[in-house]
């Protein structure tokens, strides 16, 4: 409408991930629990709180009481662990997955469409190189992939399921071969700790899956691209009042860092030309860098102190950012009645 650019406003946001559908019942009840005392205590009011306005003062206020805050973090890393065994338990019963709880061994997803910009082939090609297979061991771990796939580039999930046979990778790696809407809102993203989000540069949009787990305290992975760039800081970005809040994958450039990762890849999109084109290997995702933010996340899950701390940030993240749905109304809202007509 470019007629009528004076009556339109941006809020930075790109789709309605709807909080209310996505959020743990759990972890909203907590939520709610904290506001209601923070109002009976006189540091907050109802018009401080959704719909009327954000969950920004919700946490900033939090924030200034220690006791309180310190206290919320306890118990959203307790009900972040429950909802991490259901999450497990689900797996084994479902699949007959072999895996057992342990909130020390944090669990990573990428369900997405499984098509080239999305880039499975990054994570894939960790567990296909000897020595990035080796570290990914190490860090301790686990990941469930999935997601409807299309053309070709299904062979990634076969090639995938390949190596998790032949490596005897079922312990760290799940594959969901009917994953749907369903599972996604009721066990998926209320048990991961963490979303992973691959794609080829310049052709990620909105990053909806972090939002969804971000809403639930898992921490988002993500590369340099879309809408994470409006609401994503490195851990390594952490300074005085403004603490990282997840972890950035870095690109491949003209000077590649992961040779052997563009030559493997690189040898599938010649026998698949429908993949990408020889000039999209530089804007891949990096496998090594990948590699390096699953050790990160496996570390700080090993350290409580440093876990409850970046649960909450990626809670706050995702209430206080990805609430699209709620902040795109206020910004109808706060049109004058006569200008919500003519748009």
């Amino acid at each position: 409408f470019p007629k009528h650019a004076d009556l339109l406003v941006y809020d930075q946001n790109t789709n309605g991930v709807f909080l209310d559908h996505w959020q743990s019942p759990a972890i909203r009840g907590l939520v709610l629990r904290y506001a209601a005392r923070l109002i009976q205590e006189g540091h907050l009011t109802l018009d401080d709180l959704p719909p009327e306005a954000s969950w920004d003062r919700f946490f900033q206020v939090l924030e200034t009481q220690p006791t309180l805050w310190t206290d919320f973090m306890r118990e959203l890393d307790e009900i972040k662990q429950q909802e991490t065994a259901g999450l497990v338990n689900w797996l084994k019963s479902r699949y007959d997955i072999p895996w057992e709880t342990n909130p020390t061994q944090p669990i990573g997803s990428d369900m997405r469409r499984v098509v080239p910009y999305k880039a499975l082939d990054t994570l894939v090609f960790i567990l296909h190189h000897e020595p990035y297979r080796q570290r990914f061991l190490k860090s301790g771990v686990r990941l469930v992939v999935g997601g409807r796939a299309f053309g070709d580039y299904r062979l990634m999930l076969e090639i995938l399921q390949g190596l998790i046979a032949e490596h005897k990778l079922e312990e760290r790696i799940a594959v969901i071969p009917d994953y749907n809407i369903g599972m996604a809102q009721r066990h998926i993203y209320r048990g991961v700790n963490a979303v992973l989000m691959l794609s080829q540069k310049l052709q990620e949009a909105a990053h909806t899956s972090s939002q969804k787990g971000m809403s639930n305290a898992a921490i988002s992975v993500s590369v340099r691209n879309g809408a994470a760039l409006d609401w994503l800081r490195d851990w390594s970005e952490d300074f005085s009042g403004d603490r990282g809040n997840g972890l950035w994958i870095e690109y491949e450039g003209r000077h590649p860092s992961d040779p052997a990762y563009l030559d493997w890849l690189q040898q599938l999109a010649r026998e698949h030309r429908d993949w990408m084109q020889e000039g999209d290997l530089t804007s891949r995702p990096s496998a090594e860098s990948l590699l390096t933010d699953l050790e990160e996340l496996g570390a700080t899950w090993r350290d409580p102190s440093k876990r409850v701390l970046r649960q909450y940030d990626a809670l706050k993240t995702g209430m206080v950012d990805a609430d699209l749905t709620y902040r795109q109304a206020r910004g109808i809202l706060a049109f004058p009645e006569a200008k919500r007509r003519m748009v």
